[in-house]
């Protein structure tokens, strides 16, 4: 009588590997932005502390993620340990980055456009001697300003829309300080925000070039400013509003 033969697993190939490790790398992320930044925010929007919460259900989908992963490779010594790996570096840069982003305090010193308040330049306009329509003084005119108040996370200073005397308008932060986070934007956005989820119709002015400082930024002649009246500091990774200023005429 034969002894029983033990069937041998082939090798998986390094193609199939290369593609295995991408795809999980891949489910990370997406796991990361789902629990981290969607749903944290989701949550937040009902009980607050939106930083707080994105961190922690990042660090449970990790976790779980992780413990989860271990479970379902375990008679695949092969790809195992390629893909434990990959799972714990992309934890960590994912860590890192946080880190990098969030505790690190950038301050910018722009020189930023300061405008006579629009009602101060239409009380000049109708001072002028003469009859007719007067021309307005040639100085850059603040059409609308407001303060930062607290969301998820703080913000603090002022925001103003003004108009250049040279043509063009800009959005000025100035005595400016905010939280800090991965891809913080300032978004310019139709009716009052609260909190996070009403940051819907909005318009996306650029990256924030520093959390404390005075700064601007370029709005296009075309935008409606009188409908995209309130500015919003937007920490994209965690999908959570650090503040927002609701700009009211000047």
């Amino acid at each position: 009588m034969s002894a029983p033969t033990t069937a041998v697993r082939r090798p998986t190939p390094w193609l199939t590997r290369i593609v295995v490790v991408l795809a999980l790398f891949a489910v990370e992320v997406a796991g990361l932005l789902l629990f981290g930044g969607a749903l944290a925010s989701t949550v937040a929007g009902a009980v607050g502390r939106g930083s707080f919460l994105a961190i922690a259900f990042g660090v449970a989908w990790f976790a779980g993620g992780g413990f989860l992963l271990g479970r379902l490779t375990r008679s695949r010594g092969d790809l195992r340990a390629a893909m434990r790996v990959t799972w714990l570096a992309t934890a960590v840069a994912a860590g890192a980055l946080f880190a990098l982003t969030s505790f690190r305090t950038t301050t910018v010193h722009e020189i930023v456009a300061h405008g006579l308040p629009a009602s101060s330049v239409e009380t000049r306009r109708s001072s002028l001697p003469g009859s007719g329509v007067a021309a307005a003084p040639a100085v850059d005119v603040q059409l609308a300003a407001g303060r930062f108040h607290d969301l998820d996370e703080s913000a603090s200073g002022k925001a103003a829309v003004v108009r250049l005397v040279r043509g063009g308008r800009v959005l000025t932060l100035t005595d400016f300080s905010a939280s800090n986070g991965p891809d913080v934007r300032v978004y310019l956005v139709s009716g009052s925000v609260r909190r996070a989820a009403d940051v819907r119709d909005k318009v996306d002015l650029g990256g924030l070039k520093g959390n404390r400082g005075d700064q601007q930024y370029v709005i296009a002649n075309s935008l409606d400013v009188g409908r995209y009246s309130t500015v919003v500091i937007y920490c994209r990774g965690f999908s959570i509003a650090f503040g927002a200023a609701e700009l009211g005429a000047s």
